[in-house]
């Protein structure tokens, strides 16, 4: 490969990038795809595929081009999260725990994984291990809309009505979280808090 070949492939990933991030996976992936052509062993190019062929619902295709990132760059934080992430979606979430847990073993900051790994811990009822890892995410950036609602997960039946207020957060960042008004309706109801929770539950439904 020429410098110039070599130029013109990093300036694709930038832009598949730049694709991949505001959501329009098609030309993201057809970028990527390219750059497969040049450059097989890509560690970004194997990446942004992969996140393609895992929204296509290729979950084997897409686990194999993630395989082929780390391998080429084994301290790709993303593709570890993103090996988590797949292996979660197909109920292997002692694999996707220790995906999750590599990837912070490599970037303690990495938001993604703080909050993955966050959620799968409450999902098992640690709630003080995955409040400590959501806590963390709103200390960096509190308009993660899932960390408030991972929160209130974690503290409802505890604490619940610090965990009303993570709801509402949550549905504050991002109005259109049906899930966290359903569970804010919910849990008003539960609290004798009937006119908030028939509130709540129109704005899930």
């Amino acid at each position: 490969m020429t410098a110039g070949e070599s130029e013109d492939s990093s300036k694709g990933i930038s832009e598949a990038a730049r694709h991949l991030e505001e959501g329009n996976l098609g030309k993201a992936s057809e970028i990527a795809s390219g750059v497969l052509a040049v450059l097989p062993d890509d560690a970004g190019a194997n990446y942004i595929y992969a996140r393609y062929l895992a929204e296509m619902g290729d979950l084997e295709r897409a686990h194999a081009h993630l395989e082929k990132a780390i391998s080429a760059q084994p301290a790709f934080t993303d593709a570890h999260h993103a090996v988590g992430v797949l292996n979660q979606m197909v109920g292997r979430n002692d694999t996707a725990m220790a995906a999750f847990t590599k990837a912070l073993e490599l970037d303690p900051s990495h938001l993604q994984s703080n909050l993955s790994l966050g959620l799968l811990y409450c999902n098992w009822g640690k709630f003080k291990e995955a409040l400590a890892l959501v806590e963390k995410v709103i200390s960096v950036n509190s308009e993660v809309a899932a960390a408030h609602f991972v929160r209130g997960e974690c503290l409802r039946g505890g604490d619940d009505q610090e965990a009303i207020r993570a709801y509402k957060r949550a549905v504050t960042v991002n109005p259109e979280f049906a899930e966290a008004w359903f569970n804010l309706g919910v849990l008003l109801f539960h609290i004798n808090s009937f006119n908030g929770a028939v509130a709540a539950l129109r704005e899930a439904a």
